[in-house]
């Protein structure tokens, strides 16, 4: 068996991961193939569609810059506008970009690590995840989780390869990184923690570079902030929000204690 892993990982081994990790995929696309679930949030988050067409109106930034349901997800709202309406395409197509989101793990842990074992059992094991990935797999209206990671891992793969880089085609992976980390953050809160990771990954593996050098990886969370600041919006608003949420559900009254 020694020999067989010894063999596997001398050559090809992305190949091999992409043909793996492809039929895990294709035996939870077939476990899922007839998911049409969109919870009790379609209307709310994906409503804007459907309000357009019957509208006979077209999307506008007034659209996907306005707060929906607590939530400033501009490229949230452009995307779904594009997505099919036949929800085994729509399922298909997150499924594809999970595939591909576990194929980028694979490269980021490379180009950390320049070893071929690492890299194919971080994929690996990203992929069979499903305590993490079988809510936003399943349930169509999270998808969000997933096409978040891969804009997100492939910012930091593109944040990676600026550092690693010592020419001018650094400052396109800069400029890269910066695009899709941006889109994280508007597609979802969760987005933000892409580049929060992108710059822990510098701090634990490039820890010659400057602090203000290592800084850069939070700029897309400053365009965020940026973004809610001219459309009006409370820059910090999301985390009052939430944290008055959480404030209430935890001192509201229990029924035992009385009026």
């Amino acid at each position: 068996m020694s020999n067989f892993f010894k063999t596997f990982f001398e050559k090809y081994t992305f190949l091999k991961t992409f043909f793996i990790i492809g039929l895990v995929q294709i035996i939870f696309l077939s476990l899922t193939y007839n998911n049409y679930f969109f919870s009790d949030d379609y209307q709310t988050l994906i409503g804007l569609k459907l309000y357009n067409l019957i509208q006979g109106e077209y999307l506008s930034l007034q659209n996907l810059f306005e707060m929906y349901t607590n939530h400033f997800i501009p490229f949230y709202l452009f995307y779904n506008q594009f997505m099919p309406d036949n929800y085994i395409y729509y399922h298909g197509i997150v499924a594809l970009i999970f595939f591909f989101s576990s194929l980028l793990v694979f490269q980021i842990a490379f180009k950390l690590t320049n070893s071929n074992k690492i890299s194919f059992l971080s994929s690996f094991l990203y992929s069979i995840n499903m305590s993490i990935h079988i809510k936003p797999y399943v349930w169509n209206i999270f998808h969000f989780s997933i096409i978040n990671s891969f804009t997100g891992l492939l910012g930091i793969l593109f944040f990676i390869k600026y550092y690693q880089t010592n020419n001018l085609k650094k400052y396109l992976w800069l400029f890269l990184y910066i695009t899709f980390s941006t889109l994280s953050c508007l597609n979802f809160e969760n987005g933000l923690l892409y580049p929060i990771i992108a710059t822990a990954i510098v701090f634990l593996f490039f820890s010659k570079k400057s602090l203000k050098k290592n800084l850069i990886g939070l700029i897309p969370i400053g365009i965020f902030l940026i973004l809610l600041i001219i459309t009006g919006k409370d820059p910090l608003y999301l985390a009052k929000e939430r944290l008055n949420k959480t404030c209430l559900l935890y001192t509201s009254p229990s029924p035992r204690d009385g009026l």
